[in-house]
């Protein structure tokens, strides 16, 4: 599907009734965390070295069954697509696709993190719910899957670079996304996994890197998968990806950097964030 003779659209903030709208159907406490998620998991199917392939963040692929079932999107995509479509009752004119990416970036900065800003122009062309759709009359192939192109939690350093660069990001972009950590929790009943990577899940801050600089993490021993837990609290999570983060020496300065550095990290966060909610879209040139 090439987009690329489309110009970008200038960044476009919602309007304050469309803002306040996203807001209130992501009142719950934990839907502002998830809509970030979902931000990166709606775009993350994305190749660069395969543009045509149809990932991406432009036509709502998270719609088709491939995507929204894929256990990669367990719960998740069924949550959210169904405050997307409460959204649109009222503002049917904002593509699904655009609502997604609109949910992310406003959820980052209702919880006090950076703006980003977000274009819009996104198109609906997966929705029609099977593994086809028709783009421009053109019949074309159904996107990938997100479980083979989201990183596996259970991932090291090189396959944190297999995904990310995969995607079009290099060390640092994919230090400060796994940043977004600093919200949100793992949920047994989704992942596998359980807890919350900071003591305050609902506030974006950088205390995601101060906790992996400062506190002294171990295996937890219970029956689950592989993650750790702070020795100091006992109720903390690190996935063996986050590890990743601090055994890895690229991987670690940037981790140091963004510990000691919070503007710094919002700033960054920002750049690669909206970079995330642009992948596949008409005006990318990722």
């Amino acid at each position: 599907i090439n987009h690329s003779s489309m110009s970008a659209p200038p960044p476009l903030q919602p309007s304050p009734s469309l803002r306040a709208r996203i807001l209130d159907i992501l009142k719950n406490p934990e839907a502002r965390p998830s809509a970030v998620r979902f931000g990166y998991h709606v775009s993350g199917t994305y190749n660069v070295n395969d543009p045509e392939s149809g990932g991406g963040s432009n036509g709502a692929a998270i719609y088709l069954h491939e995507q929204r079932d894929d256990p990669a999107n367990k719960g998740l995509a069924d949550d959210m697509i169904s405050r997307v479509d409460q959204l649109r009752l009222t503002e049917p004119d904002v593509s699904r696709a655009d609502v997604c990416a609109l949910f992310g970036a406003l959820a980052v900065k209702d919880m006090g993190g950076p703006e980003i800003p977000v274009r819009m122009g996104r198109q609906d062309y997966w929705v029609e719910g099977t593994a086809h759709a028709k783009f421009k009359g053109i019949e074309v192939e159904g996107p990938p899957t997100a479980s083979a192109h989201l990183p596996a939690a259970s991932g090291d350093a090189a396959h944190l670079r297999d995904v990310f660069n995969r995607q079009g990001f290099g060390d640092r972009d994919i230090v400060v996304l796994s940043g977004g950590h600093s919200v949100g929790r793992c949920h047994i009943e989704r992942s596998g996994y359980d807890g919350a990577w900071t003591e305050n899940p609902t506030e974006f801050d950088n205390s995601y890197f101060t906790n992996l600089v400062n506190l002294t993490w171990k295996p937890r021993e219970w029956d689950g998968p592989l993650q750790y837990t702070d020795e100091e609290t006992g109720t903390l999570l690190m996935l063996p990806t986050d590890m990743a983060l601090l055994t890895d020496p690229e991987f670690r300065k940037h981790v140091d950097r963004y510990a000691k550095d919070c503007d710094g990290f919002f700033a960054d966060f920002a750049d690669a964030y909206a970079r995330v909610l642009e992948l596949g879209c008409p005006w990318s040139s990722q």
